[in-house]
């Protein structure tokens, strides 16, 4: 672990107690993502932080409930923990709000690819200047992506007890549940969530049960 400025403050929101220790210069919250979570970029102690909360508690407009969200940044802890790749932020630690855990991680500078769709062909844009790269730079990019996201957790899935979506959420989808090791790490053919209807990607790995 990287030593790091921030400590625990139960009572403190981390957006008030992450300007009280330092700058906050970028907030991701509900405009660049639907995942609840809300995270900050913090230049403290000489240097700049990644910091990433569960949101705020009482935020009922995510799809996942607030213990839910805490719950997967504490995986997150797990696997950071277990996981070393050079396209990953390091983890440095983590500290306790009046919102939950916040997990530090190393600042990479670095731009949203997402664009919406008005900007796409903006060559300004990270989305088309990514796109405008050459296939094989970025080809490597996208497997460094995959690798972390499939290759590298399935691995440490399938030696530790981890947290499903399923498991979380029990009711958010009426598909029976597929357990997810190194060799089933994918959304298999099949029954898919009713959720997939409300939103732009399935909440979880659902099929029919196997005959």
């Amino acid at each position: 672990m990287i030593d790091h400025p921030f400590a625990d403050q139960p009572g403190l929101a981390p957006a008030d107690y992450l300007a009280s220790v330092g700058t906050v210069f970028e907030r991701f919250d509900s405009r660049t993502q639907d995942s609840g979570n809300v995270s900050f970029g913090v230049e403290a102690g000489g240097r700049r932080w990644f910091v990433k909360s569960a949101g705020d508690p009482q935020d009922r407009s995510p799809f996942l409930s607030h213990a839910a969200r805490v719950a997967l940044l504490e995986n997150a802890q797990a696997l950071a923990r277990s996981v070393r790749s050079p396209a990953l932020p390091a983890l440095a630690g983590s500290a306790w709000s009046a919102w939950g855990p916040m997990l530090v991680y190393e600042w990479a500078a670095g731009e949203l690819v997402h664009a919406p769709a008005e900007r796409r062909d903006d060559p300004a844009s990270a989305f088309r200047r990514f796109r405008s790269l050459p296939p094989a730079q970025a080809t490597a990019a996208i497997d460094a992506t995959m690798r972390n996201q499939i290759g590298q957790p399935a691995a440490w899935i399938s030696e530790n007890k981890t947290v499903s979506r399923n498991e979380l959420e029990p009711d958010a989808c009426p598909a029976p549940r597929v357990r997810r090791c190194g060799r089933s790490l994918r959304r298999p053919s099949g029954r898919t969530c009713a959720a997939s209807a409300k939103r732009r990607h399935c909440p979880a790995f659902c099929r029919r049960a196997a005959s």
